[in-house]
């Protein structure tokens, strides 16, 4: 990803798909955006903390781990991320 750009929305939610896949083990067949962390995802919460981690290198933002647990559903941390790397990109915090 070029420093200049942002990654879509899409591009943010098929990253997280992937992460959740692979670091998680949790099967693409479970993962909507309705889905929820504490039950239809079950994460234990150092698996939340990788994924947080990196994603956070991968988009160069830093998300709140405490947020991310009170947002619960998939769509919305889908969309907190986005958003994180579209400020991120935008405008120097």
């Amino acid at each position: 990803m070029r420093p200049e750009s942002h990654p879509t929305r899409t591009q943010v939610r098929e990253r997280l798909v992937q992460l959740l896949i692979d670091v998680a083990k949790i099967p693409a067949d479970r993962i909507s955006d309705h889905a929820t962390i504490d039950a239809e995802l079950r994460m234990e919460s150092v698996v939340i903390i990788e994924i947080q981690v990196a994603l956070e290198d991968e988009y160069n933002i830093e998300l709140d781990p405490i947020y991310l647990i009170e947002l619960n559903e998939f769509g919305p941390i889908v969309d907190y991320v986005y958003q994180c790397a579209a400020e991120s990109n935008g405008a120097e915090r």
